[in-house]
C-alpha cells in the first residue's frame, strides 16, 4: 500500500472512530494491541528526541537571551506518553505548559518512555 493510500485509510478510520462512544479509548486500544504502535518504537522515540534537540538549538540561536532553564516551553497535544515534553526536560527545559484536548495520558506509557529516554539520551 502506498503512503498516500495509507494516510487516506488512516483518516477514514479516525473519522469512523470519532463517531463511537469513548473514541480516545478505542483509538488507544487499537494502537496498543492491533497496530502495536504503542509504546512508540525506539526509532520513533529517537526521532522525537532529535526533534526536541533541534528545537532547543533553534531556541538558543534565535530565542531571547534567557537561559534554557528559565524558558517556558508550550506543548499542545502532549499525547499518550509525554515523549516530547520528557525529551525537552532531559535537555534542560525546566518549565513547560502541556495542553491536550482529551485525557490521553497513560501512566504506563509515560513510565516506559522515561525508562527508554534515559537509555537513548
Amino acid at each position: 500500500m502506498s503512503r498516500p493510500v495509507r494516510w487516506v485509510a488512516k483518516a477514514l478510520l479516525q473519522k469512523g472512530l470519532s463517531a463511537l462512544p469513548q473514541p480516545e479509548r478505542t483509538n488507544y486500544l487499537l494502537q496498543r494491541y492491533v497496530s502495536r504502535s504503542l509504546p512508540v518504537p525506539d526509532r520513533g522515540l529517537r526521532r522525537r528526541f532529535e526533534r526536541a534537540e533541534q528545537h532547543v538549538r533553534a531556541y538558543r540561536e534565535h530565542g531571547p537571551e534567557r537561559p534554557l532553564a528559565e524558558a517556558v516551553f508550550y506543548e499542545f497535544g502532549a499525547g499518550w506518553d509525554l515523549g516530547v515534553p520528557l525529551a525537552f526536560w532531559i535537555l534542560g527545559v525546566e518549565h513547560q505548559i502541556l495542553v491536550d484536548l482529551r485525557p490521553n495520558l497513560r501512566l504506563d506509557l509515560v513510565n516506559t518512555t522515561v525508562e527508554r529516554l534515559n537509555r537513548i539520551a
